[in-house]
């Protein structure tokens, strides 16, 4: 039985992405904020009712971050504690990940070396 994220990703095709990190790959449940990442996690899926503040990893350069929410409930904000994010559409770098997503909002990120850059996401605004 798949457990659905949103129409588009379920849990059993992001476990599958983790064999091709399997040399980085670790994955954080975050369900209190606010929060800090480690430098090791892939992979951070939100289960929260409110705003969540989180302490991004470094930027590595071509390191991979998916952050899911894959709570039930609608997350307000999903934000970064410092400006280390830039958006899919570009400009500088901002805090604000996930603004308004709902369950099954997610982000893939990529670090460039200074910043965290949206490659692809899916806000869900509620």
């Amino acid at each position: 039985m798949s457990s659905i994220i949103n129409n588009n990703v379920s849990i059993q095709q992001i476990n599958s992405l983790l064999p091709q990190y399997s040399s980085q790959a670790s994955y954080a449940e975050v369900t209190a904020s606010p929060a800090t990442l480690s430098d090791d996690v892939v992979f951070v899926f939100c289960n929260l009712a409110s705003a969540l503040t989180l302490t991004l990893p470094t930027p590595t350069y071509g390191k991979n971050l998916f952050i899911v929410n894959k709570g039930s409930n609608a997350l307000s904000t999903v934000s970064s504690a410092t400006s280390i994010y830039v958006d899919i559409e570009g400009g500088a770098a901002q805090a604000g990940i996930l603004p308004g997503s709902a369950a099954g909002g997610w982000a893939h990120l990529v670090g460039n070396g200074t910043n965290w850059v949206a490659v692809s996401k899916n806000k869900l605004l509620p």
